[in-house]
């Protein structure tokens, strides 16, 4: 579990946007190559495969020891999809990540994630936002069923993004009851230029570089 990201690593997210049914096909086929491919490129740390809640968005996420280590490996951004159902829309989201959150289930997979992009005026306001996390979010390291969150500082300059993971749903539900997330919430709503984008997703297949942590899960 890499929630607390050393802060040279680097992020991608890849959301490919599709009708609903064709959505859920990508997805397994995606997740299956994820499981049965070849051996990791050297500095990849994971590579994960989501279906948004809404069945409409598959969102890959790597995570890289560094950028030049996926410049050297010479992947396509965003990662290529499968052959047939052509997408609606394609967004990557990158960037470099900051000191993240660990919870007291960090250890394990999560089953429920989503991917949160705060636009904001400038770098100043992105390492403003990024402040207020870390700041206002203690609590979280005792939460019962938090995994962790983990923000990049977007290439864009304007953008924090953050990846938040939690067991099941029952642990989101129970963590967004709790006031202090709404605290933190409006602090960074300050910040923010534009309403927060979040794409809630069930998290399908892991690949990770503990042998331990490569599985997959149902899409149900």
């Amino acid at each position: 579990m890499h929630s607390a990201e050393r802060s040279e690593m680097f992020g991608l997210f890849s959301l490919y946007q599709y009708e609903p049914d064709h959505a859920v096909v990508v997805a397994a086929e995606l997740a299956s190559r994820l499981i049965e491919g070849e051996p990791s490129a050297p500095g990849l740390v994971r590579t994960r495969v989501h279906l948004s809640l809404d069945r409409a968005t598959v969102v890959v996420h790597e995570l890289w020891e560094g950028r030049e280590q996926r410049q050297a490996a010479g992947l396509p951004a965003p990662v290529e999809p499968p052959s047939g159902p052509v997408p609606d829309r394609v967004t990557v989201l990158q960037g470099v990540a900051a000191p993240g959150i660990e919870g007291p289930a960090a250890n394990r997979l999560p089953g429920l994630t989503c991917v949160v992009r705060r636009q904001v005026a400038d770098s100043a306001g992105v390492r403003a936002a990024a402040g207020v996390l870390a700041r206002t979010g203690g609590w979280k390291r005792e939460h019962p069923g938090f995994v962790g969150a983990a923000p990049f500082l977007a290439d864009d300059g304007r953008s924090l993004l953050n990846y938040v993971q939690w067991l099941d749903e029952a642990a989101y539900h129970s963590y967004m009851s709790d006031p202090r997330v709404r605290l933190g919430q409006e602090e960074v709503t300050r910040l923010e230029v534009a309403p927060a984008s979040l794409t809630m997703c069930r998290m399908l297949a892991d690949r990770s570089v503990q042998p331990t942590s490569r599985s997959v899960r149902g899409w149900v």
